[in-house]
């Protein structure tokens, strides 16, 4: 059985294009996820996503699954919303891990 990975967009609500704004990662655990950025932000992380949920606040921005698939397929879609370094709040390329 393949296990189950998400490909995430936190975005604010303006935002339309996920190939160029906001923040896209992948993970297992949606909620867990959102919990350690958001930890992660409270804590004075100063990745991009942070400081954007810092800035804009966690109950402004929006975040939710754009694919549910296997870890492989969600790098490749990751990959092609983040080809490379700094987009949006991303600092790395899509599918670095």
């Amino acid at each position: 059985m393949t296990e189950i990975y998400y490909v995430y967009w936190i975005k604010l609500p303006e935002s339309t294009d996920p190939f160029k704004e906001g923040y896209v990662g992948i993970t297992k655990n949606l909620n867990k996820r959102f919990s350690v950025h958001r930890r992660s932000a409270k804590k004075g992380s100063n990745y991009i996503v942070h400081k954007a949920i810092r800035k804009y606040g966690w109950k402004n921005l929006q975040a939710f699954a754009i694919a549910v698939s296997s870890l492989d397929s969600c790098k490749e879609q990751e990959i092609l919303l983040r080809p490379k370094e700094n987009i949006g709040w991303n600092i790395c390329a899509g599918g670095i891990r």
